[in-house]
């Protein structure tokens, strides 16, 4: 079998293998660790003045950094950046897979919390799953399936 032509469009059964992919490697390897990161309470500075000498967001850095690197992608680089007095920020990049592309993406996240959130609606994420509910609303995400369960009125807003 020859390898497709990455210039061509995907046929309707390749888009339906690649979703179908996508789909298990989302249930099989990033729930588990989303799971495992949602479960530490690794509070941002501005709630836990400890947080340094608690090591909780040094752990999670620690097992987020892990995770990218054991998905062993050629030409990945991972650097974990540590300041004196500021939570850790890992960053990672790898080069575009298009031949001559200058083009490139830039993705922030953080690993450091708020306090729990529990204003919600009770109700499950996409795909019914628990933890997606509740990476959701304690990673402070602002998912597109969770809506407040009422609409703050015009006036209690900032101006």
């Amino acid at each position: 079998m020859n390898a497709r032509d990455p210039l061509q469009p995907l046929q309707p059964d390749e888009a339906t293998a690649l979703g179908a992919f996508a789909s298990r490697r989302w249930d099989e390897a990033l729930l588990p660790a989303l799971t495992d990161y949602i479960a530490v309470p690794a509070k941002s500075p501005m709630f836990d003045a400890d947080w340094q000498k608690n090591g909780l967001i040094e752990r999670v850095v620690r097992d987020a950094a892990q995770w990218v690197e054991a998905r062993k992608l050629p030409g990945l680089t991972l650097e974990v950046i540590r300041l004196d007095g500021r939570t850790p920020v890992i960053f990672f990049e790898i080069e575009s897979t298009k031949a001559g592309s200058t083009d490139t993406v830039v993705m922030y996240g953080h690993l450091d919390k708020q306090p729990e959130f529990n204003g919600w609606r009770a109700r499950p994420g996409p795909r019914g799953h628990p933890s997606t509910w509740t990476a959701c609303s304690t990673a402070a995400v602002a998912p597109t399936t969770v809506t407040p369960s009422t609409p703050p009125s015009p006036r209690s807003r900032k101006r």
